[in-house]
């Protein structure tokens, strides 16, 4: 772990660098790439799902009410919420691989 923390810490610090393009993201554990995205989206100045309230979330038992409460996320909030959507779907398709079904995808997205 504390490996793994050291390791998400030094490319986080390349990134925040402006050395994007100098990492070989294919040499880099899945695990820490997940743990970057997840770091990412935690140090965002007005996180994604700002001004909705929780209960507004719980309650949403419905396609038609989660999508109602996503037509209220603004840019670029709403984009990001796109992109993390389309990772995971992209994610899933390798779950006979990876076992990342959508199941064990909510739990992570959770």
């Amino acid at each position: 772990q504390q490996k793994r923390s050291k390791k998400i810490k030094q490319i986080k610090d390349m990134i925040d660098d402006g050395l994007l393009y100098d990492i070989d993201f294919t040499e880099i554990d899945g695990l820490i790439i997940a743990e970057l995205i997840k770091l990412w989206y935690k140090e965002c100045p007005i996180l994604v799902f700002d001004g909705i309230s929780e209960d507004m979330i719980e309650r949403a038992e419905t396609i038609t009410c989660a999508q109602s409460i996503i037509h209220t996320i603004n840019e670029p909030q709403i984009s990001y919420y796109y992109w993390l959507i389309d990772l995971c779907l992209e994610i899933e398709k390798y779950s006979d691989i990876n076992l990342m079904n959508y199941k064990n995808m909510s739990v992570v997205l959770a």
